[in-house]
């Protein structure tokens, strides 16, 4: 919710013309991010699809500045493949949904969740017994 007031009264565009720079840090990030798997130049369609969500959700100026080629054309592409992922993703299943790495990071939350109680009694005082909560 706080997100969505600060795009919406202009604080989100104002931090990003103050913030964002593009430095060599930032070329060399944004390379790794176009090309998370090293492909060779002879994948560049294959490229330019996994690239697209990344260069087209980036703010523009920062676009402009790191030299990614944006079109109204591939504006719409990405937004109807937004609005698709929006319709398609709720409907598969967990397993399709969320990535192995995704599903075992709310695997570990789930148990610190279960365990948490222990772990903060024996932060507290050394005296006291831990108590597992009622549910």
């Amino acid at each position: 919710m706080e997100h969505e007031r600060c795009v919406e009264d202009g604080r989100h565009r104002r931090t990003v013309q103050r913030t964002l720079e593009t430095t060599a840090a930032a070329h060399n990030v944004a390379d790794i991010a176009l090309n998370p798997l090293g492909l060779p130049q002879a994948a560049a369609p294959l490229l330019a699809l996994i690239a697209a969500p990344t260069i087209g959700l980036l703010p523009p100026r920062l676009r402009d500045d790191l030299g990614l080629s944006w079109s109204p054309g591939r504006d719409r592409i990405l937004r109807l493949a937004a609005g698709a992922s929006r319709t398609i993703v709720p409907l598969l299943p967990r397993r399709l949904r969320h990535v192995c790495s995704a599903r075992e990071a709310a695997r570990r939350m789930a148990s610190s969740q279960r365990f948490g109680w222990l772990a903060q009694a024996a932060a507290g005082s050394a005296g006291s017994v831990p108590r597992m909560p009622s549910r």
